[in-house]
């Protein structure tokens, strides 16, 4: 009986394990999938420089050795448009400015459970093997999602890694490994009196562990 347990979970994390479709590997770091990258809307913005300047911070990457500053930008003649800034550039010694922009812009990070807070633009996360990830969450269009935009920072250059439409419902860290719990649909109801949602929430998960990012 105890043998057959042992197979049982065997079993199980096998079938985990195969769940899980990698995005990215900081140790192969010139890789980068595009399935996991949409494209950022921007057109032909007239009037929209010199750029505001809204927030300066730093990142870390390789245990505090690269440093990268971050600056954030709203568009010129846009502080009536949503979100917090349109515009992120980051630059290094080895890299002297890493720019995106994107037309709806990012919200300062939040999460369903907590509230965007100007004193934590994007969410850090540094792993042991000297790779660090960056995570801006988007704004929401009507019953689009917000995108989640992540980025490596390792060997002094920034790369975007993944950049879809998904609420983060939760994050957990936990013993070295950071899982985001994301839905990627808006849940939407026939009339005001329903209980269930025309479709079911489509539930993921982005985890980091060991410089890399999976999917599943």
């Amino acid at each position: 009986m105890k043998r057959v347990f042992v197979y049982v979970v065997a079993i199980m994390f096998a079938l985990n394990m195969s769940a899980q479709t990698l995005v990215y590997d900081s140790a192969n770091a010139g890789v980068v999938k595009s399935s996991f990258i949409d494209s950022f809307y921007n057109e032909e913005w007239q009037d929209v420089e010199p750029y505001v300047l809204k927030k300066t911070t730093t990142a870390f990457s390789n245990k505090g050795k690269e440093k990268y500053d971050i600056r954030l930008f709203k568009f010129k003649n846009w502080e009536e448009e949503p979100g917090d800034f349109n515009v992120i550039q980051i630059s290094s010694k080895l890299q002297p400015a890493f720019v995106q922009m994107d037309g709806d812009g990012w919200n300062y990070f939040y999460t369903e459970k907590d509230t965007a807070d100007s004193s934590l633009p994007f969410y850090t996360i540094e792993m042991e093997n000297g790779c660090t990830f960056v995570l801006f969450s988007g704004i929401t269009i009507d019953s689009t999602p917000p995108f989640l935009t992540v980025y490596a920072l390792k060997d002094g250059k920034a790369t975007l890694v993944f950049n879809k439409h998904a609420y983060i419902n939760d994050l957990v860290a936990l013993n070295g490994i950071v899982d985001f719990h994301l839905q990627m649909n808006t849940l939407e109801y026939e009339t005001l009196e329903s209980t269930a949602p025309v479709k079911p929430a489509d539930i993921h998960h982005l985890i980091f562990e060991n410089g890399r990012i999976s999917y599943k």
